[in-house]
């Protein structure tokens, strides 16, 4: 067990034992949610739009995925429910006073170059900083941007920053961890959905009426002259057809007596500017010859 040169192996290389699965970091998954837009992936800089589930986006980027879809590889699951910009609200967020960043600067948006968050907003009422740690929702009517600690503390009808009326349906949590408040943006949406459908149909039947009712005023107008619509059609037709048969008709041979005797040309200046049938006739070129004339004059 020692000079001869052998080696005495431990339990950890003799027995294997199953790997541990990897606990995600807290801390990460929190600032991921929380600092960076949950579609491109970028740092949320402003304007910044949620949607009915509460998740924040760079607008820039939902405009993005609008005009081309296949912009993000994992949009189909990340937001299959923003179909228009109706559906996401552009948020009211009340900046952080110490958080003030000179424009123009790599740290302008809420993600650092050493990976590290910058809180930049804070709840206008109870001054808790938008980190990830405090709950936060926005009211969908307004798009301002609280603590849920000021829903709580100071509850009301009307907005706390912008004194707008407030429906309890319409407050919406940001990142929502919860089984049960995921549920109920579930189910909201649903709703919101389902009465979008009803309004979108009601207005096609509306539009579908309307033109109707045109084409009865139309019928009740050719009525009122006396000749029903299907007969002016006829009639249109009829005239289509004859324009179409005339164009190939042949024209009729003139004769004298279809010219009027006033329409008649007997000027011996007019005749010298024609040939003259016979052997005395001239030579000369058929630069003012003009058949009409030629027939009228008798040549």
């Amino acid at each position: 067990m020692g000079g001869d040169g052998g080696s005495i192996p431990r339990r950890i290389e003799l027995v294997k034992t199953r790997p541990k699965a990897e606990i995600p970091d807290a801390a990460a998954q929190s600032a991921a949610l929380w600092f960076f837009c949950a579609l491109s992936k970028e740092p949320l800089s402003v304007p910044i739009v949620s949607c009915n589930l509460g998740k924040l986006y760079n607008k820039d980027a939902i405009i993005r995925y609008l005009l081309d879809r296949d912009a993000f590889g994992d949009a189909d699951r990340i937001c299959p429910h923003i179909t228009k910009m109706r559906d996401v609200v552009e948020l009211k967020l009340s900046h952080k006073v110490d958080a003030a960043v000179p424009s123009g600067s790599d740290e302008e948006s809420s993600g650092s170059n050493d990976g590290s968050a910058v809180v930049k907003f804070v709840c206008p009422v109870t001054m808790k900083e938008m980190n990830g740690k405090n709950k936060f929702s926005f009211i969908w009517s307004c798009g301002c941007v609280l603590s849920d600690q000021a829903f709580k503390t100071i509850p009301s009808t009307t907005c706390l920053n912008c004194s707008k009326p407030v429906v309890e349906d319409d407050i919406i949590p940001l990142n929502a961890t919860s089984d049960s408040e995921i549920n109920r943006l579930h189910d909201r949406l649903s709703v919101i959905r389902e009465k979008r459908s009803a309004e979108d149909a009601e207005k096609a039947a509306k539009k579908r009426a309307a033109k109707g009712g045109d084409s009865k005023k139309r019928k009740g107008a050719a009525a009122e002259h006396g000749e029903p619509v299907g007969e002016k059609r006829k009639k249109a037709n009829e005239v289509v057809e004859t324009e179409r048969d005339n164009i190939n008709m042949h024209l009729p041979k003139l004769d004298d007596a279809l010219v009027p005797k006033h329409m008649r040309v007997h000027s011996n200046a007019v005749k010298s500017l024609y040939a003259k049938k016979g052997a005395d006739a001239p030579q000369d070129n058929f630069l003012c010859r003009g058949t009409f004339n030629r027939y009228a004059g008798g040549f």
